[in-house]
């Protein structure tokens, strides 16, 4: 979470495409952003995870 908490789109994208990465040699990957998203983390960040998440994270 540290990273969506810091806010920076290009930084969640890039921790996103690496486990889009994982995945695809794993055959396999629940993203999942841990046991909790903080009160401080920015809602904006938890949209753009989500978001791109769904954009590159397809079957």
């Amino acid at each position: 979470m540290r990273v969506i908490m810091q806010n920076d789109r290009a930084e969640i994208k890039k921790m996103v495409l690496s486990m889009v990465e994982t995945a695809r040699m794993s055959g396999g990957y629940f993203l999942a952003s841990g046991n909790d998203i903080g009160w401080n983390v920015p809602p904006e960040a938890i949209r753009y995870y989500l978001d791109i998440t769904a954009e590159l994270g397809y079957r």
